[in-house]
């Protein structure tokens, strides 16, 4: 596998956009666990699946940074479960990249956040199932929060809105955009 001879000082994997590097490559003859991998950017990759996810944050404990986001449309590649368990293996993230996951809803976001309170950067655009349940328990948690993208999530209101700008004080950057507030 590609990740054969490098995975015991692998700290940073950046496939983002690389639709020809199918996961089988990466998973084969266990290149996973990487036990020095802090850093995973996977944005825009259709190859992902559930399975690739789930390997990937149940052998690397101390992932920091997780980009598994889109940004042309909505996707249900990666299912309620897989988030679930990133929630669950991961315990060290301070950046998390979820936006245009159609799998992402008040109980997966209350729940991963819960799980990580070190998380600093949220990115959530276009999660379509987002409310102010999940704002409120983000504003409740993340107390040193600095980065929030909301930005097309329809359900968010003035009231989850006002928790957020309430409770985070460390907030530098907080995009709304097509909110209908």
């Amino acid at each position: 596998a590609v990740l054969t001879a490098c995975r015991n000082t692998l700290t940073s994997i950046n496939l983002s956009g690389c639709d020809g590097v199918e996961p089988w490559l990466l998973l084969e003859d266990s290149a996973f666990p990487c036990p020095a991998l802090k850093v995973a950017r996977f944005c825009d990759w259709y190859s992902i699946s559930d399975t690739f996810v789930e390997s990937l944050v149940s052998s690397c404990s101390d992932l920091c940074e997780l980009d598994i986001s889109f940004k042309l449309v909505p996707t249900s590649t990666i299912s309620k479960h897989a988030l679930c368990v990133i929630a669950s293996a991961c315990r060290h993230l301070t950046t998390l990249n979820l936006s245009f996951l159609e799998a992402v809803d008040d109980a997966v976001l209350v729940n991963l956040v819960h799980r990580n309170p070190c998380i600093r950067d949220l990115r959530i655009s276009t999660c379509m199932r987002i409310t102010d349940l999940s704002l409120e328990a983000i504003a409740e948690t993340l107390w040193s929060l600095r980065v929030l993208n909301i930005h097309g999530c329809d359900l968010c209101t003035d009231t989850g809105l006002a928790a957020i700008v309430g409770r985070c004080r460390y907030l530098v950057e907080l995009d709304t955009a097509f909110l209908h507030l």
